[in-house]
């Protein structure tokens, strides 16, 4: 640059045509909604009801999640025999044999016999891995997901509304983790 030419300035940067990507994106408009059907489903865990979309649920059923309550479980197609039937089955006819009588539910047992039962067939089929991480302090990060389906497996045989305190004390017990509870 000589003396006599002006400085010249700098681009700050290239400037490109800006496009909404919510307008572009965005299905053409039309003045008819259409309501999709939706069959209606409860929530095993917590008895709340629901509209599902029968687009949502295919031929074989959808596993779905509770927002409430976080349970997961099974709607079965309408027409099916599931926690989420839409349309209610059609009539068996008259001369259909009478069904096997359906054993009651079981109570649930003990939580701490649960949990004594829980953490012996873990131990089982663990073996010397489970000796191992615990030896070497990594229980959670090694067999997390075999003690949470452990968890899920004493709340299905000793009830949900179980309180965590056995298998909280068994898993101190057995594995060496103590976890704390929950302050609220």
């Amino acid at each position: 640059m000589t003396g006599d030419e002006a400085p010249r300035a700098r681009p700050l940067g290239i400037r490109l045509p800006w496009r909404s990507p919510v307008r572009d994106n965005q299905p053409p408009q039309t003045s008819e909604v259409r309501p999709q059907p939706a069959m209606t489903v409860h929530c095993p865990h917590c008895s709340t009801g629901y509209l599902l979309p029968d687009h949502l649920v295919g031929a074989r059923g959808a596993r779905v999640r509770c927002p409430t309550c976080q349970g997961a479980f099974v709607v079965l197609a309408r027409g099916g025999n599931g926690v989420g039937e839409g349309a209610p089955a059609a009539p068996a006819p008259a001369a259909a044999a009478t069904p096997a009588p359906v054993a009651p539910p079981r109570p649930p047992e003990a939580p701490d016999d649960v949990a004594v039962s829980i953490f012996d067939s873990l131990e089982a089929s663990l073996g010397d891995d489970l000796a191992d991480a615990r030896r070497g302090g990594r229980v959670l990060s090694t067999h997390g997901p075999r003690i949470m389906d452990a968890y899920a497996e004493y709340l299905r045989r000793a009830g949900a509304k179980a309180s965590p305190d056995p298998f909280r004390a068994e898993l101190e017990r057995r594995c060496g983790v103590a976890l704390s509870p929950r302050r609220e």
